[in-house]
């Protein structure tokens, strides 16, 4: 999740709150999240915290950045992916397709039709593909780093 609380006077970025969650410790997920989920255990959480903070504040500047936007496409798991995104209580399901310069989602419903979002959650992504290099790279990545 990441909210930006924008200044109108200046119509600028006045701050920025992300929410993410980390499975840090769980290593079997029931039947139901098996192919959606993953953990990174083992893991040193301090480090984990600490490298996580430190990406954060090294890169927050650069959330307006067109480059980092670029960057932050490339590494989207969403984009081509089936989706539920929760607006304001509705479920919308459709394929990622695009962010949008301005970070909004723009998504393509089974009738065709393409509806661009602000705002709202991504509460179901269908990527088990994407998942099983997730598993690896975080596995291997902790692991090098500990």
């Amino acid at each position: 999740m990441t909210e930006a609380v924008v200044d109108l006077e200046s119509r600028t970025t006045a701050s920025l709150v992300v929410g993410i969650g980390l499975n840090i410790t769980t290593k079997e997920f029931p039947p139901g999240l098996k192919n959606k989920a993953t953990g990174i255990a083992p893991a040193d959480r301090n480090l984990l915290v600490s490298r996580l903070i430190e990406a954060i504040a090294n890169n927050y500047l650069d959330y307006d950045n067109p480059q980092y936007l670029e960057q932050y496409r490339q590494g989207s798991m969403i984009l081509g992916q089936k989706v539920d995104l929760l607006v304001n209580g509705e479920a919308i399901a459709g394929i990622a397709k695009k962010i949008e310069n301005d970070g909004a989602l723009t998504i393509r419903s089974a009738d065709g039709k393409t509806k661009t979002f602000n705002s709202g959650e991504v509460v179901k992504v269908n990527f088990e593909k994407q998942l099983r290099f997730l598993r690896k790279a975080c596995s291997d990545e902790v692991k090098g780093d500990l």
